[in-house]
């Protein structure tokens, strides 16, 4: 009786997703406009930390404050800002 090698590949997806968002973060850090470039390095910093899929959850988080001062932004403003 053989034995069929594993077919799971959810770690080698997870590192290609690392690897792809920690490229993408990078990129926009040193290319994208101010507010931009801001909340990726912030990001990446986080990925560093706590790994991509975290710092993006609270990337989305951060994206809806002012980067100046805090306060909640609507999603137009947001777009305004970020897009």
């Amino acid at each position: 009786m053989s034995s069929n090698p594993s077919t799971d590949t959810t770690s080698t997806k997870n590192q290609v997703s690392e690897t792809i968002g920690r490229g993408l973060l990078a990129n926009c850090a040193k290319n994208g406009d101010d507010a931009n470039s801001k909340l990726a390095q912030k990001t990446l910093e986080q990925a560093n930390k706590v790994g991509v899929a975290a710092a993006y959850e609270q990337m989305a988080k951060d994206c809806f404050k002012h980067p100046e001062n805090g306060r909640q932004l609507s999603y137009s403003e947001m777009r305004a800002l970020y897009g």
